[in-house]
């Protein structure tokens, strides 16, 4: 018996120990397998029996807090399921992974709640509030989960954190409280309409979109819905009929419908959103044994009816309607639910609200109608039919007729025409239907429109473009060439003598270009800085609008308000072959640089511009061969020799009447802009491998020539580049304004 009792005690203490090192064994497995995300090797731990499910690692992270962080709703439901504690702290009372959910913290005072807000996983933080998770538990920086959903700006979180009990007042280590981290009106909203705020935080008012400072009061009861309302509504979501019926008829459902979220939604605003027309009937049927009133908003002010209409749930909207839903309560934004179908298509739901009284002429707080609404996406049939009025404009002045336009929705263009519309109307910036049409080149509406006799030039008050100058800009051929056939004033141009000719060559489109010259569009019409259709074409490098325009005998050697012509033009932006191409057709090499502006700096040429002298119009051949004395060794010319007699500061040539090959020119003689000409002249005549892209004023000759003398070398002129740019910028507004829009 001694020696049974013996062995007996010595078994005991052996036993414990082994099973402790399975135990331990089985933990690290855990670990691991969350580790990996390995839902299967999970589920076969915790198939085996294994009870050390709260077994934390070296940095105290517990299987469930590693699963949190991987965002695992699959191993947090089985770690939930297998019984994680929640709530078990150590003899020292610091939170180590013995605690599985809110109470088992990282090393850095994380638990699985802080990870599931700061995440913004709503799923996951559900699971962990109903497994008992700690609302209020802080990490070490003072901040509890609600701080770090209002950081990740994740609403459905804060939502369910403050429905589980999240104390707003609380601050963290720095004194702020979880509104001072809101990231938007709609979290500071939710926030407010707690009505629980401490002391001195910003809880009177906020700015919602810029719209100015507005006071938000709190618009949900004083008591916090039940748990039993967020199993009421979480079956609701899931579309679980059963459940909804259970928990309905169990005693005490009565109270669950006149409970409401942090954001005022009742289980009916749930069952609305959702288009789940058997739980409806249901709810209905009790709201009407309690006199539920089903028309209350939520704090956006949206009914239930506007929600099942949003969502285009026509079962639903017919039976809130069969229950005395009202068709016209409006939203916080003046939205009906005839706005919400309207917009969202919903053309069978707009039918329901019109036979029960809903209000076709509604304007919402932008001034915008159903009818607007659904013209911005092309369906507005079934309003006109019902007596929509057509003519009615928004805020910024858009009409349904300028909506359709834009949307291409020729078939409503064609209705609202049928229905009386304006087609001259526009809208604030003076757009109509017809310029809109044009500039998404929509050939179609542009004949419809020109057919009810929509006025084609007409200018808009912004930029003072027509119809036909904004199918010119986006390259609409077909437009342009039924805008000119229907008598379209080729030749109008705006307050800065913008034609569409230059906008159309600006941009390089041939066909277009090729269109309004047939139509008798002046080929030389220059704005009223002077820069004629053939410049804007050579800014852009567009050889073939560039080659069709002197074919068409566009004049070569006309200047802008500065002295700039065609070929400066395509030397500025290195347009090579559109400098050979001008040259060719008589260009005047010598009126490069303008008319002497720029003073008496370096003369920038383009070593890419190396245009070969048999290649040159014989006309300037000459003149170039006779002005070219030399290059120094440092690659910078030099001029000297007898007056060639020509060259103004306006212009003519280089050489002007010097013919004879021996013949030189000498900057005695001339304005020292036309000496910078002639030599940056010279180098289209020259390889320039090698040499500088500029000649320099020390290479010109000063004394006794009346060039005030420089000392030094000076720099490069200024990049005429970017003033070509500026002065061209009036070109792209429209195009500009186009992206804004979009």
């Amino acid at each position: 018996m001694a020696g049974r009792q013996s062995f007996s005690g010595q078994a005991a203490p052996l036993g414990q120990a082994v099973m402790g090192l399975t135990s331990r064994s089985c933990g690290r497995s855990l670990l691991d397998a969350v580790r990996n995300n390995s839902v299967e090797a999970v589920q076969d731990i915790l198939g085996s029996g294994c009870d050390d499910i709260n077994q934390c690692d070296n940095q105290q992270n517990s299987p469930l807090i590693l699963a949190a962080s991987k965002g695992s709703v699959a191993l947090v439901r089985l770690l939930l399921g297998a019984g994680a504690d929640a709530s078990r702290q150590n003899s020292s009372g610091h939170t180590a992974l013995t605690r599985a959910c809110a109470a088992g913290k990282d090393n850095h005072g994380n638990t699985a709640l802080l990870w599931c807000a700061r995440t913004g996983n709503a799923q996951l933080c559900r699971l962990l509030i109903d497994a008992g998770a700690n609302v209020n538990q802080a990490d070490t920086g003072g901040r509890t989960p609600i701080f770090h959903a209002c950081v990740a700006n994740s609403l459905p979180v804060a939502e369910q954190l403050i429905a589980a009990g999240a104390d707003l007042g609380v601050r963290d280590t720095v004194g702020k409280c979880a509104f001072d981290y809101a990231q938007n009106p709609e979290m500071r909203t939710l926030l407010l309409s707690s009505g629980s705020f401490p002391e001195g935080s910003r809880r009177t008012s906020f700015n919602i979109g810029g719209a100015g400072t507005v006071t938000m009061r709190s618009r949900v009861s004083s008591s916090r819905p039940s748990a039993a309302y967020h199993a009421l509504t979480g079956a609701v979501q899931a579309g679980n009929e059963a459940a909804v019926a259970a928990m309905l008829a169990a005693p005490g459902s009565e109270a669950l419908m006149a409970q409401r979220d942090m954001l005022h939604n009742s289980v009916l605003h749930v069952a609305a959103s959702r288009g789940l027309l058997p739980i409806m009937v249901k709810l209905l049927e009790l709201a009407r044994q309690q006199h539920v009133d089903i028309d209350e908003p939520n704090i956006d002010g949206h009914t239930a009816l506007y929600l099942a209409c949003r969502g285009g749930h026509r079962a639903v909207v017919q039976v809130l309607l069969g229950a005395g839903a009202l068709p016209n309560v409006a939203s916080r934004e003046a939205s009906t639910p005839l706005h919400a179908c309207a917009a969202g298509g919903h053309a069978d739901i707009v039918r329901l609200l019109l036979d029960r009284g809903a209000n076709l002429n509604a304007a919402d707080s932008h001034a915008n109608t159903p009818l607007l609404r659904a013209a911005e996406l092309g369906h507005a049939n079934l309003l006109l039919a019902a007596g929509a009025n057509p003519n009615i404009s928004d805020n910024v002045g858009e009409t349904p007729l300028i909506e359709a336009a834009t949307a291409g929705a020729l078939n409503l263009v064609q209705t609202l025409v049928a229905h009386g519309v304006d087609v001259q109307a526009c809208n604030h910036i003076g757009e109509t239907a017809l310029m809109r049409a044009s500039v998404h080149s929509d050939p179609a509406i542009v004949d419809e429109l020109i057919a009810v006799g929509a006025r084609l030039d007409a200018a808009d008050r912004e930029l003072g473009f027509t119809a036909l100058m904004y199918a010119a800009s986006q390259g609409s051929a077909a437009v342009v060439g039924r805008l000119l056939a229907a008598g379209a004033a080729v030749g109008h141009a705006n307050n800065m003598g913008i034609s569409a000719l230059l906008l159309a060559s600006r941009s390089g489109y041939l066909e277009v270009v090729d269109r309004l010259l047939q139509a008798g569009a002046s080929i030389d019409q220059a704005d009223l800085k002077g820069y004629t259709p053939l410049m804007v074409a050579c800014v852009g490098g567009y050889m073939s609008v560039v080659s069709h325009l002197l074919r068409a005998g566009a004049n070569v050697n006309l200047r802008n308000y500065e002295g700039y012509t065609a070929l400066s033009a395509a030397m500025e932006f290195g347009q090579k072959a559109v400098a050979e191409l001008l040259v060719r057709h008589g260009a005047d090499a010598s009126a490069i640089t303008g008319g002497g502006q720029s003073g008496y700096g370096a003369v920038n040429g383009n070593s890419s511009l190396k245009a070969a002298a048999g290649s040159i119009h014989p006309s300037s051949q000459a003149g170039l061969a006779n002005s070219l004395h030399g290059v120094g060794n440092s690659g910078q010319m030099a001029l000297d020799g007898p007056p060639g007699g020509g060259g103004g500061g306006g212009g003519g040539g280089a050489g002007g009447s010097a013919t004879s090959a021996g013949l030189r020119l000498t900057a005695p003689d001339m304005a020292a802009s036309v000496a910078n000409r002639a030599a940056t002249a010279s180098s289209l005549q020259m390889h320039l491998d090698g040499l500088p892209n500029s000649v320099l004023a020390t290479s010109l000759p000063r004394e006794g020539s009346g060039v005030p003398a420089v000392s030094g070398t000076l720099g490069p002129l200024v990049s005429h580049t970017a003033k070509f740019i500026h002065e061209l910028d009036a070109y792209d507004l429209l195009q500009r304004r186009n992206s804004r829009n979009a």
